[in-house]
């Protein structure tokens, strides 16, 4: 007798038939399929948010500062400690985000802790988009804190909106949201600025 044949790997090697590998693959096209038709179902959504506080006014160790020799009032009403909130949302994922993403029609929400005296202004970019409109809640909460209402709309992928809203007094921030299907995370929005100075954007501070 051969040792070729009397080997112990001889006895143990495994047999595969034709039929046996093409159930093989066809269990691995069908995964393939499956992850193909979720990814093309749930199609990668993104959106990151951010927000900064500009004082209107810089105020020195003394306590004195540009404020004691200017004032901004509002409907005739002096406002002590006037800043602007900006809130920045850019789309950085690969597919717009629609208004059918907001689960329930709920608007996104920027918790201010202070009072909000108007939407100061709205930029868009590219400039010809209309993204979602946004106001300020007509409700306070018992604080008297009021927080900026982003409503169901359409941020297409690569789109950014900044809504500045003007404040009184020192604001504390939050982000709230009923988005599905959507990546929501908060980035930095000097950060943003400077991604864009390395891409040679040029930035319109008009």
């Amino acid at each position: 007798m051969s040792l070729l044949a009397s080997a112990p790997w001889e006895q143990v090697r495994p047999v595969v038939t034709s039929t046996a590998f093409w159930a093989a693959v066809g269990v691995f096209v069908a995964a393939v399929a499956i992850r193909f038709n979720y990814r093309s179902s749930h199609p990668r959504r993104r959106l990151t948010y951010s927000f900064s506080v500009l004082p209107l006014f810089a105020r020195q160790a003394d306590g004195e500062g540009a404020g004691s020799l200017v004032e901004v009032s509002f409907v005739g009403v002096p406002v002590k400690d006037p800043r602007l909130v900006a809130l920045t949302l850019v789309n950085t994922g690969s597919k717009d985000i629609a208004s059918a993403h907001f689960d329930g029609n709920v608007a996104m929400r920027l918790e201010l802790g202070t009072r909000a005296l108007c939407l100061f202004a709205t930029e868009a970019h590219p400039a010809t988009s209309r993204p979602p409109t946004a106001r300020i809640s007509t409700g306070r909460s018992q604080a008297g804190h009021q927080a900026v209402l982003v409503a169901p709309g359409r941020l297409g992928k690569g789109a950014s909106v900044t809504y500045t809203v003007l404040v009184e007094g020192q604001p504390k921030l939050s982000f709230r949201h009923n988005l599905i299907d959507v990546e929501v995370k908060e980035g930095s929005y000097l950060r943003e600025i400077n991604q864009a100075i390395e891409r040679g954007e040029n930035l319109d501070c008009s």
